[in-house]
């Protein structure tokens, strides 16, 4: 998946899983989110970027599960996205402490928290070993309970957090996974080179 904050032009291509701009719901830059089924076809994709400091793009792999397939019974109704993004080169290991730290409280009381709210969610995956940072997918009454779940959200402490609004028919709606053993899971959009 490509996610940048920079214009882009998209090559013609019908294979994209989706292509969609995201509104910001603090009025700041939006966020396009491109994903693909191989790395390659993002690579094709060139943000410009708009001068207003280094261009911030990020590719990174998660889930293909979490996407709408386009059944009306697989796509849920529109919702808000956090995201969180650990811009530091290189990105901070799975098995780092903090990253550890942020798995067992995300486990044991976020998405609790969330509860039928949750829609979706994972790791934002630079290798098998470093993480990127994190997504949820989630409803909510409104922008401002959304602002104040995604304030709670424990992957805040590592990246910089964002939340966006997202339209019906993006990600699809599933159970949150039983445990932190799953955030290596396969297979990941974006897979590395030579898989």
């Amino acid at each position: 998946m490509l996610l940048t904050f920079e214009p882009v032009v998209l090559p013609p291509s019908d294979s994209f899983i989706t292509a969609i701009e995201l509104r910001p719901s603090d009025g700041g830059r939006s966020l396009r989110m491109v994903a693909a089924s191989d790395r390659s076809e993002l690579r094709e994709i060139a943000p410009r970027s708009s001068g207003s400091g280094p261009p911030e793009t990020y590719v990174v792999g998660l889930d293909a599960a979490a996407f709408s397939s386009g059944h009306s019974d697989e796509t849920s109704s529109g919702g808000f996205l956090q995201l969180v993004l650990d811009p530091s080169e290189p990105p901070i290991p799975f098995d780092d402490p903090a990253v550890l730290g942020v798995m067992r409280d995300q486990f044991s009381w976020f998405l609790p928290l969330l509860g039928p709210r949750y829609v979706c969610g994972g790791p934002l995956v630079e290798d098998a070993s470093r993480a990127r940072g994190s997504f949820v997918a989630f409803e909510a009454a409104g922008p401002d309970e959304a602002l104040w779940l995604a304030a709670q959200d424990p992957w805040g402490r590592i990246g910089t957090s964002r939340l966006f609004a997202y339209p019906p028919g993006v990600f699809r709606k599933g159970s949150p996974p039983p445990g932190p053993g799953v955030q290596r899971r396969e297979p990941f959009i974006c897979r590395p080179e030579g898989r």
